[in-house]
């Protein structure tokens, strides 16, 4: 099944280091529970699957500067941003391998 894509759900903002650091901050309680996450270089696009199989879209776009920098990471930190600008615990969800 797939669900609606995160971005539309709340906001979100997706941080990528050069060196393949990956930070998704968001706004809001996400109501699914991750396996893992992977990039689709060909769809331009970051999916989150859930632990029951569903597939959930970023909800992004994915620009090909930012390709060679998701190659190399293998986590990504999801972290949640409070009504008062407080952040709360990251939660780290692994890569997959690449879909290539």
């Amino acid at each position: 099944m797939i669900l609606t894509p995160l971005n539309k759900e709340m906001p979100v903002e997706l941080v990528v280091s050069e060196s393949g650091n990956v930070s998704v901050f968001h706004k809001g309680r996400i109501a699914h529970d991750y396996s893992w996450v992977q990039f689709d270089q060909y769809a331009n696009a970051i999916q989150f699957i859930t632990k029951e199989g569903e597939t959930q879209d970023l909800g992004m776009k994915i620009h090909k500067p930012f390709h060679a920098a998701l190659k190399k990471a293998r986590e990504v930190f999801l972290i949640e941003v409070h009504a008062d600008n407080s952040i709360g615990m990251p939660y780290l969800i692994k890569f997959s391998d690449l879909v290539e």
